[in-house]
């Protein structure tokens, strides 16, 4: 037994050290989001030093440490800072004085310390941007990249579909059939066993489907239409609004994006017609939607949004500079819901925030909020810029319409939901952004130099490096 442990202790060394000195960092980080998407605590936790640990965690300080010693041998490619970069390290900081201004250790019921949240749902999925913007990579990574997500939707919306037939035999992993574990049990949670990051990767995903499309050739009048229709499936059984109206909002961006003339037109057209005359014909239903609760208790959860603002702008009104302490909203509100007002605001008592931008109002002030949105305005900007630059290669131009496109699935959700109790969220968009911000640098010098030239541009790979030069015809 002890020959056993040692060599596998012996092969996995090895295995590290060759991930450590060869793993291609953007496609690492990018496999760590879908790790711990699929097979998180749920799946599997170990403790070690009185610390729990599970596959994700296990391969994040592998990746950092990859990063660190690819960047000393000189594997990766530096960029410089940009407004974006400027905007997080701001918002961080900003997080980080209010979370030690009060007590960062205190516990709230069943909810997370304010320690907890700042480190899972904004410190890793920003090293985990920092790592994928600084990495080396091109066109195959970002290939990749759109193909895996693309298969991993697939996955999902089998996997969504199965629990609403109550396939179970045919679900994987088998903790998503368990109704004690996580959240939502009756819609289609999939392994991240809760509709709403459920219902953002799918989107993701399905929005990849897109990407991919000219890489399967003429297959894709076969292969696309039934994915497409498996996956809006799938989407349509998480039963969360913010999910449909994210991925719609992230549809019409990404096909606006990339289709031209008429066929952009008559497509645009069409699907807001269709989503028109649904709301129109089913607002109703949709407010009093049945899920896993009864119809009254979920158009209870809708108005209690109205409740959410009411509480938000009262606090804000009260300190709307500072806020009341990032963490601190569980036991903040308290004094607020007294008040006398036609709203059911007892109702608020035992639920965390359900807005993400409202959440870092009252938490962390108009800086903290500003900060934010700032950040998610420059991650625009940049990838419409990188879509709109004529001289920028193909691969590069499809990751800026895919990065909008989640943007808008993104921001659908922190308006219904408060993601930061939970890494997985942010982690996939912060990925992505990072891999976005990260193509400027390559190409942005090159461009300039081009428009300044007379004859056409020519792209070309430069050596140890997978951005752009301009080359000799």
């Amino acid at each position: 037994m002890n020959g056993l442990i040692l060599t596998a202790v012996f092969v996995g060394a090895i295995w590290c050290a060759v991930f450590v000195l060869r793993a291609p960092l953007l496609l690492a980080a990018m496999a760590a989001v879908i790790i711990g998407a699929g097979f998180g605590y749920p799946f599997m936790t170990f403790t070690v030093a009185s610390t729990h640990w599970t596959l994700d965690r296990v391969l994040l300080p592998l990746l950092i440490a990859a990063f660190l010693v690819q960047r000393q041998q000189g594997v990766t490619a530096p960029k410089p800072w940009g407004w974006s970069e400027w905007l997080l390290a701001a918002f961080l900081a900003w997080l980080s004085v209010s979370l030690l201004a009060h007590d960062f250790r205190a516990t709230f019921a069943d909810t997370a310390t304010p320690v907890w949240r700042w480190f899972t749902a904004y410190a890793i999925p920003i090293l985990l941007y920092t790592i994928a913007r600084q990495s080396s990579y091109g066109r195959r990574e970002i290939n990749w990249i759109h193909g895996g997500l693309a298969l991993f939707g697939v996955y999902l919306a089998v996997t969504g579909i199965c629990e609403i037939l109550h396939w179970w035999w045919l679900v994987f992993p088998k903790h998503i059939a368990d109704p004690t574990v996580g959240l939502h049990f009756g819609r289609a949670r999939g392994p991240m066993v809760t509709a709403v990051s459920y219902g953002l990767y799918l989107g993701t995903s399905f929005l990849c489907l897109w990407m991919v499309r000219e890489r399967l050739g003429k297959l894709r009048w076969l292969v696309l239409p039934p994915l497409v229709a498996l996956e809006v499936t799938a989407l349509y059984y998480s039963y969360t609004r913010s999910c449909w109206m994210g991925a719609g909002l992230g549809t019409l961006l990404v096909l606006g994006l990339s289709l031209r003339g008429r066929t952009r037109i008559v497509a645009l057209t069409s699907l807001v017609l269709g989503a028109s005359v649904l709301l129109a014909a089913k607002m109703d239903s949709i407010v009093a939607l049945r899920r896993e609760q009864t119809a009254q208790v979920a158009e209870s959860s809708a108005e209690a949004r109205l409740s959410f603002a009411y509480v938000s702008w009262e606090m804000f009104k009260d300190s709307p500079v500072w806020g009341v302490g990032f963490g601190q909203f569980p036991t903040a509100k308290m004094p607020y819901l007294a008040d006398r007002v036609d709203l059911p605001l007892a109702d608020l008592r035992m639920l965390v925030h359900h807005n993400t931008f409202l959440s870092l109002l009252t938490e962390t002030g108009i800086v903290g909020l500003g900060l934010f949105v700032a950040l998610l305005a420059a991650w625009g900007r940049h990838a419409w810029r990188l879509h709109r630059d004529a001289l920028a290669p193909p691969w590069a131009r499809r990751q800026a319409v895919l990065f909008l496109g989640v943007l808008g699935l993104y921001v659908c959700q922190l308006m219904f939901h408060e993601l930061s109790y939970s890494t997985i969220d942010n982690c996939l968009v912060f990925v992505l952004a990072g891999a976005t911000t990260g193509i400027g640098p390559a190409w942005s010098t090159a461009a300039a130099s081009a428009r300044a030239a007379e004859p056409e541009p020519v792209f070309a790979p430069t050596a140890g490096y997978t951005g752009y030069r301009l080359v000799p015809r």
